[in-house]
């Protein structure tokens, strides 16, 4: 599996239209304070698997609902996109139902075409190594 550091290396983007993203897809969003890998499962639904930043290397059923720019209000400013300088929100799974997570800012998103192999559970991309 590849590392962050390797990932990181190569050239993100600072728009992320979400239609372009397929299923195997893993999407990389690195914040201000942690690093996120969303594996895309169901592309009409955007559900996935997520791991990294406040959910740890677990991997959580997830639902990406896309970019809000005033968190404080939570809104989606936009639902069709994921985009740098915004934050990205989440419905995960949780013991009593779902929670709303909200990263902190994005810096940088890195786009995986067509990862043919679904993460599994207590398996995911290394934080090991991030500088």
């Amino acid at each position: 599996m590849q590392r962050l550091r390797d990932i990181f290396g190569t050239a993100g983007v600072k728009e992320l239209p979400l239609e372009r993203v397929s299923a195997t897809d893993k999407v990389v969003i690195r914040t201000v304070n942690s690093t996120y890998v969303f594996w895309l499962i169901d592309p009409d639904a955007r559900r996935g698997l997520l791991s990294g930043g406040l959910v740890g290397h677990r991997l959580c059923n997830a639902v990406l609902v896309g970019t809000v720019t005033d968190a404080a209000r939570n809104i989606p400013a936009d639902p069709t996109v994921l985009r740098t300088n915004s934050r990205a929100l989440f419905f995960i799974k949780a013991k009593n139902g779902l929670e709303r997570l909200i990263t902190s800012v994005i810096t940088k998103l890195v786009h995986i075409k067509g990862q043919q192999t679904r993460p599994r559970a207590g398996r995911g991309v290394s934080n090991r190594g991030r500088r």
